[in-house]
């Protein structure tokens, strides 16, 4: 995919193999791109980006953490939501899902909904808008068939159906889910934040 991109000259379309592929979004591909432009057509180029993207993780997380937990009066959400509009840029609408369920639940069962307020969902989810709808738009205007393939087939019909031949469609996953919610209220950390 990524020797593809510079030989077409096209960075909005995905394709392996040169057959269109919507699978993914575009982000892992353009850095995967960019790493060969730098380190040439090597192995170490091709598994950079994947490297760096698990360490930018968990980054992320030890700073967000200190950010949500330290004693300061408001924590600033921007690099939350930054991280969430490269989410969907690298996954998909799970890069908002994840998130966005960790949080409902968080406020649910630990009975904080007055948090909600602080979070401007609705100012902030403008800037994950601005991040991630240019490509978004761009993508389904050149390739008509893409918001059919990838909202709908891989985000929901996928989850939702035996499409694949999974043998057991949402309900393992609810359940997983279900038993991982009871065990919330033991994690000390998620006491300690702020409100």
């Amino acid at each position: 995919m990524p020797r593809e991109k510079p030989e077409r000259g096209d960075f909005i379309t995905p394709t392996l193999n040169y057959v269109k592929y919507f699978d993914k979004p575009i982000l892992l591909y353009w850095l995967n791109a960019l790493s060969h432009s730098v380190f040439g057509q090597n192995e170490f180029a091709a598994r950079l980006p994947c490297a760096l993207r698990g360490l930018g993780a968990m980054l992320f997380t030890y700073f967000l953490e200190t950010l949500i937990l330290a004693p300061s009066s408001r924590p600033s959400y921007i690099p939350f939501y930054l991280a969430a509009g490269l989410a969907v840029l690298a996954e998909g609408l799970i890069g908002l899902v994840l998130p966005g369920a960790i949080i409902f639940w968080h406020l649910a069962l630990m009975r904080r909904w007055q948090l909600a307020a602080s979070l401007r969902l609705s100012a902030e989810m403008l800037l994950v808008l601005a991040l991630v709808s240019p490509w978004f738009i761009v993508v389904c205007w050149r390739n008509p068939e893409f918001f059919q393939f990838f909202f709908i087939h891989e985000h929901f019909v996928r989850f939702l159906t035996k499409t694949h031949s999974r043998s057991q469609p949402s309900g393992s996953s609810c359940r997983f889910c279900l038993a991982e919610s009871t065990d919330v209220s033991e994690h000390q950390s998620l006491n300690n934040l702020p409100g």
